[in-house]
């Protein structure tokens, strides 16, 4: 990551210093803009005339040598301090006044106020005396390219010039590049590996932590700080002085960038574990959306400051993408439903992952929430991928949000089955629920429902206390065999789907097949109350039920 970001850096540098050659400067001082292009124009690397570069300077009490060697220490000045003047900026009519001091004069840069062009009395525009005298003073206070600097007594061979530059002004600059670079890894080296080891041998994990991630950034800061403060006093040409000066903004900019980078996987980790603590497994799915989230705005954020720097206009940029950006957002339409989707999913809440879930036709254990998609493993173990945008408008049936599992069914009788069994087999079913501790008492139903064409139909309702599904199959597997356990002790029978046929020949003949009798029963009462106590019949909890007067098997029915 912090490889690419410096590449991309190197390459807008490089493509915003790219110039096309520029048109001769002006040789008249008439207006603001020729009093200021004729400085720098005529100092300019492909239009260096320095005599005809002091033209719009006041000449008062001056020599044409110093008046020339003032022209050469105003570019100077304001190349050392990477201050960029562009004439465009100026009016090109004669008779200008400031709109803010309703004078006829400006000062070129901010940065020094004290250097100020304004209209002579020939209706001339030109640098003044006194801005001429404190170019002199500001550039007489550098210990290199002063009056009494080190530059004065080089030799003449580390005086050549090539590419613009003097020989020891770049070897200078290489010097001050390899010194930052140096630096930065003596004090990342120093924070990581010492500080930082010292932070956990105290138990401080988390000021450990924060060391690393700020080491690199900050010996990253520390050695464009350096550069900063070295190279105004190098008195580099005003092209190269501007390039330095990006290139230190550009490393302050990726510096920040790649903290609050490292910064948030500092954060995603502490929320992760507070994550792992809490009982919704969604917050385990939300935290790396949220890091991946921080990561991209944190690196678009960090490319517009730097093209900003870049003195590049991002408004119109901007507005530029504006329009290519309606149509992409036309075409990504889905995609964008989705990911607001997504952000309701995580407000709401609708499920959790790990619930089982069932929308419309699918059904199954959520496994994963993205910002596009949401994927549900079904039964037939196949994995479902959902747009979050069809969750948003769906109706989903959270199973796994239940309090209590629901167990219903339906148990027909025989048609011929006597009151007094069917009787029995409802206490029975009773009894089974209430001796079992996975069942609510407060909660179940067991009645004779229904009287059907072909059977009697006995429906039982109920809930039990479990957490998953496999819980409530075994539950339900243990219900169904006592229930089992005591329709064969009761001596009833499950009714299953009939048909009559009748048969004219036996009919006729009087051979017609007689339905064997089932085998008599034993006593219903005893049997109902060995499973109201939990008898051999019955490996449930013992309760007492009311069942009443039970007739015995051979009793008449």
């Amino acid at each position: 990551m912090h490889q690419a970001v410096v590449r991309v850096v190197l390459f807008l540098v490089t493509l915003v210093f790219v110039r096309a050659a520029s048109a001769e400067p002006p040789e008249s001082c008439k207006s603001p803009r020729d009093a200021v292009d004729s400085v720098f124009g005529w100092l300019s690397p492909e239009h260096h005339n320095p005599a005809k570069a002091t033209r719009c300077l006041d000449r008062t009490g001056r020599s044409a040598r110093e008046v020339r060697e003032s022209a050469l220490r105003i570019k100077a000045i304001y190349a050392a301090r990477a201050l960029k003047i562009d004439p465009e900026k100026f009016s090109d009519e004669p008779g200008w006044v400031n709109p803010e001091t309703r004078r006829t004069s400006f000062v070129p840069h901010d940065a020094l106020p004290g250097v100020v062009v304004e209209k002579q009395a020939d209706g001339m525009w030109r640098w003044s005396r006194t801005t001429l005298d404190v170019v002199d003073e500001v550039f007489e206070d550098s210990l290199l390219i002063g009056e009494h600097g080190l530059v004065r007594r080089m030799p003449a061979w580390m005086r050549a010039r090539a590419a613009g530059m003097e020989l020891w002004q770049g070897l200078a600059l290489a010097l001050i590049l390899v010194s930052a670079l140096v630096l930065r890894q003596a004090i990342r080296f120093v924070l990581k590996n010492r500080l930082a080891s010292f932070a956990e041998r105290r138990g401080a994990r988390l000021a450990a932590e924060l060391v690393k991630v700020f080491a690199t950034p900050g010996a990253l800061v520390l050695a464009a700080l350096m550069l900063r403060l070295a190279y105004p006093e190098l008195g580099l040409p005003l092209g190269v002085a501007i390039v330095s000066a990006t290139v230190v903004r550009a490393l302050v900019v990726v510096a920040v960038v790649l903290a609050l980078y490292r910064l948030v996987d500092v954060l995603a980790a502490h929320l992760s574990l507070r994550a792992e603590a809490s009982a919704s497994r969604l917050d385990d799915q939300m935290v790396p959306l949220l890091r991946t989230s921080l990561k991209v705005i944190l690196v678009v954020a960090g490319l517009l400051v730097l093209l900003q720097n870049l003195n590049v206009n991002v408004a119109s940029l901007l507005a530029g993408l504006g329009i290519g950006g309606l149509a992409m957002a036309l075409a990504a339409k889905d995609t964008i439903a989705n990911f607001f989707a997504s952000i309701m999913i995580f407000v709401d809440r609708p499920f959790s992952i790990g619930d089982w879930v069932k929308v419309d036709d699918v059904e199954g254990q959520v496994e994963e929430v993205g910002f596009r998609s949401t994927r549900i493993r079904t039964l037939a173990d196949s994995l479902v991928t959902l747009p979050n945008a069809r969750l948003a408008e769906a109706k989903i049936d959270n199973l796994g949000a239940r309090r209590h599992r629901r167990i219903h069914g339906t148990f027909p009788l025989p048609l011929d089955t006597s009151v007094e069994r069917v009787e029995a087999f409802v206490e029975g079913l009773r009894a089974i629920l209430w001796a079992s501790d996975k069942t609510r008492k407060d909660n179940f139903e067991v009645h004779l429902s229904q009287l059907a064409s072909s059977s009697l139909d006995v429906t039982l309702h109920c809930y039990v206390d479990v957490s998953g599904w496999s819980d409530e199959l075994t539950v339900r597997h243990e219900l169904l065999l006592e229930i089992l356990r005591l329709a064969e002790a009761l001596g009833v029978r499950f009714a299953l789907p009939t048909r009559a046929i009748h048969v004219e020949s036996l009919a006729a003949s009087g051979t017609a097949p007689r339905a064997p009798e089932p085998a008599a029963p034993r006593e219903l009462g005893p049997l109902v109350d060995s499973f109201a106590r939990g008898g051999s019949a019955s490996r449930l909890g013992a309760i007492r039920i009311t069942s009443g007067h039970y007739p015995r098997a051979d009793a008449p029915e």
